[in-house]
């Protein structure tokens, strides 16, 4: 941006050239009018300071030669030793932008001008790199509206004298320049056309009749602005330049919501979208599969000894491996599948229009990709996965609880690997999987602990027994073992419950009866060979220990804490 300055006061001048550097503008100063002139003709000059006192007569000369020009939209400020009203006034009337004092000089004044014509300036680069569609059916207008563009450097424009024409083009225009009354298709209806394709351009709507109800309906429908005909270049470069500082206005607000936006749904270490906007999506999900019945699924992914992580190379390579592991489940991801971070070393995916076969698919696929990453200077990294589909007769809760079991068992049977429906896998690779004690199974009751660390045990001995051939007899006997100390457990359970007044006690008594009654049939089944010990051994890891442990002990465990 260049200003030049007529001046042959030198310590004016310097004064001047600091508070227009300062503002971005390149300075270029003469004391001759004549010299200026050509100056103007041969360079691209943005803003024109010029001090009458060098020549009154000079001073008007210049300004009537720059207007007669094709420069004669270059601003002008002139400063003046002069107050007079009368002078003041014979300068505004020839179309000058302002006029300052010199002595006392209002340098703050000055500054704020030049900060104007800066913002207009850089408004009207961005006009230049807009796309800009000019629709009227009269070549006179479209003609005038060309030599205005033409003026201001606007080139990126096409012009469209057949609406019909325009209506069969693309619409992928920044702005609209639209006649109101033209053959075919009038104003309202390509308003209406461009508003269903392009809700982000800006619309300006061109008419020769200043009627308020026809303009306020217009705008009401999609136009952003109007401009009458005929057409004054500076009336018209104003509403071009009003609308796009709107359109800059309106942009910037978006950016800010959509920052702000960001900042309240978005985990702030991951990326991904956090727990409460997560529970947000998943109600509504749930009340619009009520409504279609359309299936979801959701995951639920654990990373593997993460502490360990944490302790073996420090909480910031834990928040690399975190990071790093959002990005490759987003990767692995439609565009329509939610992903959050549900809390510490846990996502959650909600996959729409995804039933259990598919989002298993999708978990092994996920799981493999944890599996087979090579995380830069960290160890080998695995993840355990729940997944489940929600399904009519599921409430908010259920489905979580669902997921959140599956995991558990996931986990309690040797992690790197997918449960779905909390029905546990007790052969991995061919091999039976061992029930890891850990912290999930802590009640805070002593006596119980030992009693479920007792029955766990035993499960795990059925597991590896049943896979040792011959040793039929064994599973049997463990088997028995087991049904004594699960009997025993229950009637233990259910006096400790009592005691501390647990609310559900009578449905939770009711359940381990339908489990012991299970278990004898099972029993009298394994005794007369009807059913493989394998068959034993998962049912009692699945209903009668570890998945009655986590479906139904869980929700009394916090009356011991």
């Amino acid at each position: 941006m260049r200003l030049l300055h007529i001046e042959k006061d030198e310590l004016f001048s310097k004064q001047v050239k600091n508070i227009v550097e300062d503002n971005d503008f390149i300075y270029l100063n003469t004391d001759s009018y004549e010299k200026a002139y050509e100056m103007i003709v041969e360079l691209d000059i943005d803003l024109i300071i010029m001090a009458n006192h060098i020549n009154d007569s000079f001073c008007d000369q210049l300004i009537e030669r720059i207007k007669l020009s094709n420069r004669s939209l270059i601003p002008i400020i002139v400063i003046s030793d002069s107050d007079e009203f009368e002078q003041k006034s014979h300068y505004f009337e020839m179309g000058i932008m302002s006029y300052l004092n010199k002595k006392p000089f209002a340098a703050k004044r000055f500054e704020k001008y030049i900060q104007t014509i800066k913002r207009e300036l850089e408004l009207i680069q961005d006009i230049r790199e807009l796309r800009i569609a000019v629709v009227d059916d009269s070549s006179f207008s479209l003609g005038v509206i060309r030599s205005f563009f033409d003026m201001y450097r606007v080139t990126n424009v096409d012009y469209f004298q057949d609406s019909n024409a325009f209506m069969n083009g693309t619409k992928n225009y920044d702005m609209f320049l639209i006649d109101y009354v033209m053959p075919i298709f009038d104003g309202e209806d390509l308003i209406y056309n461009i508003r269903e394709e392009n809700l982000d351009s800006m619309i300006i709507l061109v008419t020769a009749h200043d009627n308020q109800k026809t303009i306020t309906h217009c705008l009401s429908i999609g136009a952003d602005d109007f401009i009458l005909k005929p057409l004054d270049i500076k009336l018209f470069m104003l509403r071009i330049t009003s609308c796009m500082r709107q359109f800059q206005l309106n942009r910037e607000n978006a950016n800010k919501s959509k920052a702000l936006f960001e900042l309240a749904t978005k985990d702030s270490l991951t990326g991904v979208y956090n727990r409460n906007y997560f529970i947000d999506i998943y109600g509504k999900k749930v009340s619009e599969s009520f409504r279609t019945g359309n299936p979801f699924s959701l995951i639920l992914i654990d990373i593997d000894h993460f502490k360990s992580i944490n302790d073996q190379y420090g909480h910031l390579k834990g928040d690399y491996v975190l990071k790093e592991i959002a990005v490759l489940l987003k990767s692995n991801l439609r565009e329509s599948d939610i992903i959050c971070r549900w809390g510490g070393e846990e996502f959650i995916i909600l996959c729409a229009n995804t039933d259990l076969e598919n989002a298993i698919i999708v978990s092994e696929k996920l799981r493999l990709g944890i599996e087979s990453h090579a995380f830069k200077d960290v160890k080998k990294i695995t993840g355990s996965i729940g997944v489940t589909q929600w399904k009519l007769g599921d409430d908010k809760d259920s489905a979580f609880k669902r997921i959140d079991n599956s995991l558990y068992l996931a986990k309690l049977t040797g992690r790197n690997k997918v449960v779905s429906n909390e029905e546990i896998q007790i052969v991995k690779n061919g091999l039976p999987v061992n029930i890891e004690w850990g912290p999930f199974f802590r009640s805070g009751h002593t006596k119980l602990d030992l009693e479920h660390h007792e029955m766990i045990s035993l499960s795990n001995a059925i597991i590896h027994n049943c896979f040792i051939e011959g040793n039929e007899e064994i599973v049997s006997q463990l088997f028995d073992r087991l049904i004594m100390e699960t009997v025993k457990h229950f009637k233990n359970e259910e006096a400790l419950l009592r005691l501390f007044e647990y609310e559900k006690l009578d449905e939770h008594m009711a359940i381990h009866k339908d489990l012991v009654n299970k278990v004898k049939v099972i029993q009298q089944e394994l005794i007369n060979k009807e059913i493989k010990p394998v068959n034993v051994a998962k049912y009692l890891i699945q209903d009668v220990v570890v998945g009655h442990i986590i479906k139904s002990d869980f929700d009394f465990f916090h009356i011991f804490k």
